[in-house]
């Protein structure tokens, strides 16, 4: 739908959204972890620490970053883009040094301890998780196109609907964590091109240079993986269904699919989804919504998965960059929007690019040395009206999403601790939480010219907008320091020391954001899913709301949690 085409109350709602999505920017900008990565002491270190820094919090960014963008209109508009030059410059930075890190890490054979290669991806994740335990069944549904911002988008959708889903415990157990992120770092082969990529890893090893393949003939690499061969009877073999055979013409799932899902004498079956790819080629302004609604075939096939107890490994084989600040460049003969060939290794390669020599994980046209990529999300080869390319060395181009989800529902999880289900965790500052961190953002002086940073206040300037003056927040507490832990009352309303410290934590929580917090940050401070706020306020109101007083509520409405302090202090004869 184009802007002209929205009604009052759309409009409304996208600048609501719009502002959100900037107040996370600006949070972000205060709160910046990145700003702790250390210099690279080894010729992979400035691969594999932002690769693990981006699956951790990259994808909420730049899913913040697309929401923020519109017009510069007014005071609202010029400070959202004043908050979006400073991320955006940010993001560049990392994404250049990881780009100019690859070089070194292909050099030194791939290292795959602290991220995988995305050909090595179905054996060290799904073959692994098969082979644990002959009770695990498995759906492969690799997001054709997929970055960290839409798997972001649909992990949080899956967790506000009454059948959760979320990630599997299996990447948190011990001798399963690959880097310190909460998934594993999944880097693509390079030009990060669906041709390329996705057949490294149905084929369980790099396309060698020369023809590009066909992606027709990733059904025949997917029957062959060895890795995967193993998990089927004598008569059978791996089946992979492409968007004819898996995706009907609405994008709901096809019976065919379905129906290999429901199948429990199958181990494993795949399916590719193509949606997200397809829609890099619509209209550039328009800012799709991922979720189980939108993307219907991921739906349908959850709910089948669901019934079969199946575990989905949730993949892609490529992300992408949005075009909302890309810059025309030189249309070329040869390569595509984000990727040239690379004729020599003498030939010339700009600020902007990173070269790398044909190698495993390098393909390259046949003639040619390796393949010169873009290493930030303001360029492209040539025009172009899409939504999204893919095909160069950024973080969201090269670190492919690539884990386990489940059904909380699932009875299968009951006896295999490796199933069973977790909230997605965002980060505190997609919840507006700074944690405390000094602001980093400079801001212009009118008085001298000259650039200043901010008052350490945690407040940001932006352009042309008055900040408001914030409440100081209570300090946070653990649970053993909050006088409630120790009130007799609470003790003998809650028996379980382990469910005791849990409320305590909730009611610290609350306290230090002024008694009130949004549903999400609430699940999210206490490992709950969204969709089960309501049922965990409601026990924990049993608890509360000693003789009729409304100490604890739920705003279902606005979707927030609310606290009366002074009620609790006075009910339980406690001092907060």
């Amino acid at each position: 739908m184009r802007r002209h085409e929205l009604s009052d109350s759309d409009e409304q709602t996208a600048v609501v959204r719009r502002a959100e999505m900037a107040v996370r920017l600006a949070t972000w900008l205060v709160a910046r972890a990145d700003r702790e990565l250390p210099p690279a002491t080894t010729a992979c270190g400035d691969v594999e620490t932002p690769a693990s820094r981006y699956v951790r919090e990259g994808g909420y960014l730049d899913w913040a970053r697309r929401g923020a963008r519109g017009t510069d209109d007014g005071a609202f508009g010029r400070g959202v883009v004043s908050v979006l030059a400073a991320v955006d410059a940010a993001r560049v930075e990392l994404d250049r040094r990881f780009a100019a890190g690859l070089r070194g890490w292909h050099e030194a054979g791939r290292p795959s301890t602290q991220v995988v290669p995305i050909d090595q991806a179905v054996k060290r994740l799904a073959g692994r998780f098969l082979r644990e335990k002959a009770e695990r069944r498995l759906l492969v549904v690799l997001m054709d196109g997929m970055a960290w911002a839409q798997a972001a988008e649909l992990l949080e959708s899956m967790g506000r609907r009454a059948s959760v889903w979320g990630p599997l415990a299996w990447h948190g157990l011990a001798g399963h964590r690959i880097g310190d992120a909460p998934f594993p770092p999944v880097i693509t082969t390079f030009p990060s091109l669906t041709e390329i990529s996705r057949a490294a890893f149905f084929a369980g090893k790099p396309m060698p240079a020369g023809p590009s393949p066909n992606t027709q003939d990733d059904p025949k690499r997917w029957r062959a993986h060895r890795d995967m061969v193993k998990f089927c009877g004598a008569t059978d073999a791996p089946q992979l269904l492409l968007r004819g055979d898996g995706q009907t013409a609405d994008g709901s799932a096809t019976p065919e699919a379905l129906s290999q899902v429901l199948d429990r004498s199958r181990r494993v079956t795949a399916v590719v989804i193509n949606t997200i790819d397809m829609s890099l080629k619509t209209d550039a302004a328009h800012q799709h919504v991922w979720t189980l609604d939108t993307v219907k075939a991921l739906r349908d096939l959850l709910e089948r998965a669901a019934e079969a107890g199946r575990a989905v490994l949730l993949c892609s084989d490529h992300g992408h960059v949005p075009s909302d600040r890309f810059t025309g460049g030189v249309r070329l003969q040869d390569g595509g929007a984000r990727w040239r060939p690379w004729a020599s290794a003498d030939a010339p390669v700009g600020e902007h690019e990173i070269g790398l020599a044909a190698a495993d994980g390098v393909w390259a046209p046949r003639g040619a040395h390796g393949v010169v990529l873009l290493a930030d999300d303001t360029q492209r080869y040539g025009g172009g009206t899409g939504a999204g390319e893919h095909g160069g060395a950024t973080l969201a181009e090269a670190l492919a999403p690539c884990l386990f989800v489940g059904c909380k529902d699932n009875p299968a999880a009951e006896d295999d601790p490796g199933q069973a289900v977790r909230p997605a965790r965002s980060p505190t500052w997609w919840n507006f939480d700074v944690g405390g961190t000094e602001p980093v953002l400079e801001v212009d002086d009118p008085r001298s010219g000259r650039r200043k940073k901010p008052a350490p206040d945690n407040q940001l300037a932006l352009v042309g907008v008055t900040p408001p003056v914030a409440p100081t927040p209570a300090p946070r507490r653990p649970p053993s320091a909050s006088p409630l832990a120790t009130a007799p009352l609470l003790i003998a309303r809650v028996v379980g020391a382990a469910e005791r410290e849990r409320v305590v934590a909730a009611v610290e929580f609350l306290r230090s954001r002024g008694g009130v917090a949004d549903a999400a940050a609430f699940a999210a401070e206490l490992g709950e899913f969204v969709a089960r706020v309501s049922g965990l306020v409601s026990r924990m109101q049993e608890v509360l709301n000693v003789d009729g007083y409304q100490v604890l509520r739920y705003d279902r409405q606005g979707k927030q949690v609310h606290l009366d302090v002074a009620k609790l202090a006075q009910q339980f004869e406690v001092t907060l």
